[in-house]
């Protein structure tokens, strides 16, 4: 074989190595592509299955607050589990917790009714999203209390507004709830004034004034969550103005001004 037959065999086979080389490339890019692929289908499955687990943590907390609002505590088959369809995937979702025995407990500071004894349950709500093949894609658990406060323990708690309007100086010495408005008025300029030392706890909006007409009296102080004595102005924060027998408009007071 002679020079150019040997380069010839060389070149071939040059070629020959560089299309292996080529192919296996191309058979990674391939396998790489199909990994990527199913990875992407997989980590959407993963998302969607979560989504359909918290759907049912959602309307198990939903059936669970029905029966809070109708001053009820779960029982019986209330921790029975229950089941639904929600995109092609199942989910079975289940309280537990039903016919424990609650705890009294002294609610810490920080909270709005700090220092009050509580009556606490626990509960578990647990939701679980298979797919059509039958294998669990996510689960989800919800941990939560509830509280149930006597009112025995405040010196006033109303279900609708709550208003005080006095005539002669007034303290109060507990606390005051009301679930919706807080009206505070009085005609005293001398001390005490109206004076609550119990921590105010409002739902709704709290005004310096009479409810009935738009009208402002007297001197009025409370207690912040320290326990310092705050003026509730009549016109403005810290305003320790008497009004003129007529009085003066009644005032919104915003939260932050109170801390409430």
């Amino acid at each position: 074989m002679g020079q150019k037959g040997k380069e010839d065999g060389l070149a071939l086979v040059s070629v020959l190595l560089i299309m292996l080389v080529l192919m296996a490339v191309g058979a990674f890019v391939i396998l790489a592509v199909q990994r990527s692929t199913e990875t992407r289908v997989a980590y959407q499955n993963q998302v969607a299955g979560f989504y359909a687990a918290e759907a049912g943590v959602n309307r198990g907390a939903g059936r669970v607050r029905n029966i809070f609002l109708g001053f009820g505590v779960p029982t019986g088959s209330d921790c029975d589990p229950h089941e639904f369809t929600i995109n092609e995937r199942t989910v079975r979702y289940q309280l537990t917790g039903c016919g424990q025995s609650p705890v009294t407990r002294t609610l810490p500071t920080g909270d709005p009714f700090e220092g009050l004894n509580a009556i606490v349950y626990t509960y578990d709500l647990r939701s679980e999203a298979t797919n059509r093949w039958g294998y669990s894609e996510a689960a989800v658990r919800l941990r939560f209390e509830s509280r149930l406060i006597p009112m025995f323990q405040f010196a006033a708690f109303y279900k609708e507004d709550l208003e005080l309007t006095v005539g002669p100086p007034m303290r109060i010495n507990g606390r005051m709830h009301t679930n919706r408005n807080m009206y505070l008025n009085t005609h005293a300029c001398s001390d005490p004034f109206l004076t609550i030392l119990g921590n105010l706890t409002i739902v709704g909006d709290l005004y310096r004034g009479r409810k009935d007409s738009n009208t402002n009296f007297g001197k009025i102080r409370i207690a912040k969550r320290d326990g310092t004595l705050q003026t509730l102005g009549v016109t403005r924060p810290g305003d320790e103005s008497c009004p003129p027998a007529w009085g003066v408009a009644r005032r919104l007071v915003p939260a932050e001004e109170v801390a409430l």
